[in-house]
């Protein structure tokens, strides 16, 4: 098999029992690519051009150490290395607000909303830094869409810099002009990208999932991923949906509502309720989104 820059992760471990060993001697940060779940559901969406933004280097550096490993690649042009490179430039403009989320994971706390609430924050020509011990790809995926631009920087102890930020927007005559070249200022052109809706906005109510609860009867799974590291809880909830059936619901006890979890369960047509038990803890009931 010849591997390129949008081979993904995933298939290279179901044909090669070596690229485990192989992968970790690239880099450590796919060290956790021994965890199970994270093989199971993370590796088969991630391809060799997202792996080498992981380990800190360019696709084509990637393969080259594949190649010297043995196995038959094909190389690609680095232009994606000479965009990020641009990215770090442009934000290295901006006043940099530093957000170390590693306190957070440790607590067992979800940072999403506070990454989140900072974002919103962020005045013009601002941009914030967020401190990782990995590259945070879901975050820079989701915060991609709202409009944000980032910049990875990977320091020998294995820390991850990412920085968000947006680009500014010409103004007068240029905004004027680039608008009209964009084929028009209605509204669709106006509107200004968001960020996400926040969890009570995404999360149906404790009415619904009492409803639901009972509706389900019977027919309900339980999951208890109270306890578990991060991404664990999202791995093992991910890992039961495919076999729910329509008239089965998913309970799951929590910690908190998964950030994470929502853009996933929408792509995969369930929906969730969610309502705080007796003891503080999250409870969360996933089911089928009904077909008309």
């Amino acid at each position: 098999m010849k591997i390129t820059r949008d081979t993904k992760i995933g298939k290279l471990l179901e044909t090669d029992e070596r690229m485990p060993d192989v992968l970790v001697s690239l880099s450590p940060a796919f060290k956790k690519l021994t965890n199970p779940l994270l093989r199971k559901h993370v590796a088969p969406r991630v391809s060799i051009k997202d792996a080498a933004r992981i380990g800190g280097m360019t696709p084509n550096e990637f393969l080259r150490r594949l190649e010297e490993a043995g196995y038959e690649v094909e190389y690609s042009p680095e232009d994606e290395a000479a965009r990020t490179d641009a990215e770090c430039k442009q934000a290295a403009r901006y006043r940099i607000q530093t957000f170390d989320a590693r306190p957070y994971l440790d607590a067992g706390k979800d940072p999403f909303p506070a990454i989140q609430e900072k974002l919103r924050g962020l005045a013009s020509g601002e941009a914030l830094e967020v401190v990782l011990d990995f590259a945070p790809l879901p975050l820079i995926e989701i915060f991609g869409k709202a409009g944000f631009h980032h910049c990875l920087r990977h320091e020998p102890d294995g820390t991850v810099h990412t920085l968000f930020f947006k680009p500014e927007q010409p103004r007068g005559f240029w905004r004027r002009l680039r608008r009209r070249w964009r084929g028009g200022s209605g509204q669709a052109q106006r509107a200004e990208k968001t960020l996400p809706a926040s969890p009570e906005t995404q999360v149906l109510g404790p009415g619904v999932f009492e409803s639901k609860l009972q509706e389900a009867g019977d027919q309900l799974r339980r999951l208890d991923v109270r306890g578990l590291e991060m991404p664990q809880p999202m791995m093992r909830i991910l890992e039961v949906l495919p076999s729910l059936q329509d008239h089965e619901a998913l309970l799951v006890e929590h910690e908190r509502i998964p950030q994470y979890l929502l853009p996933e369960l929408a792509e995969r047509g369930f929906s969730i309720a969610a309502r705080t038990a007796p003891d503080g803890h999250i409870q969360l009931l996933i089911f089928k989104k009904k077909t008309r």
